[in-house]
């Protein structure tokens, strides 16, 4: 769409309609003019428009395009690294808002989630863990407002679902992948192997957590009665 100035300003789509003064109509009297977009440049420019502009091509991440309007053109400049930093931020929340659904749809439909539940029939322990999740995982769709909560939530469970379960690198490619092509890779993330392998599973606080006498990864049986 086309972009013109009116009067020095920035610069904008034509106008449905421009009331005319005295001065800018042969009749001598005020007018309404509508249809500017069948105007010719000359008469546009009569009636205080210049242009067309066009925004010009930049990152919106690093560059800042702001209105000249004393020599009539845009001016392209560098943001700081504060508000980089914020726009990085706000740019990721957007596009987190807009993808949660997919993001959502792609896990469920992925084969590391298959594999989670083929896993969760060989024992209690995997198999209330992968109902527990699937519950999160839909939490999330059903109130996205809860997102950053639920996502606290869903990051444990990952972290979880690692080290219980038994996983191949491919798995864990593609959930990176997903976590990536849904825009939510600055809310989660796939724990390094370093971080799975110095934690162990608490069944109590259901937690990874470090300093465990006994790895509990493949224990199948009961919760342990809480201690008096």
């Amino acid at each position: 769409m086309s972009l013109y100035s009116f009067n020095g300003n920035e610069p904008a789509p034509l106008p449905a309609k421009i009331h005319l003064t005295e001065e800018q109509t042969e009749s001598g009297l005020r007018e309404t003019r509508t249809s500017l977009d069948r105007l010719d440049i000359e008469e546009l420019n009569s009636y205080g428009f210049t242009g067309p502009y066009e925004v010009p091509e930049h990152d919106p991440i690093t560059k800042r395009i702001t209105w000249d309007s004393e020599n009539l053109q845009y001016v392209v400049s560098d943001y700081d690294d504060a508000e980089i930093d914020a726009n990085v931020r706000t740019n990721a929340k957007i596009k987190f808002e807009e993808n949660q659904e997919k993001f959502v749809n792609e896990l469920i439909t992925s084969e590391i989630y298959a594999e989670v539940r083929c896993q969760a029939t060989e024992n209690l322990l995997k198999n209330t863990i992968a109902t527990e999740f699937l519950t999160i995982i839909n939490k999330l769709k059903l109130d996205p407002s809860q997102s950053k909560n639920t996502f606290s939530e869903i990051q444990q469970y990952i972290d979880i679902i690692m080290k219980v379960f038994t996983l191949t690198e491919d798995h864990l490619s593609e959930l990176k992948d997903i976590l990536t092509n849904t825009f939510v890779d600055p809310y989660l993330h796939v724990s390094d192997p370093e971080f799975i392998e110095s934690h162990v599973y608490d069944l109590r606080t259901n937690m990874l957590i470090q300093n465990r006498v006994t790895d509990s990864s493949e224990y199948d049986g009961p919760p342990p009665p809480s201690e008096s």
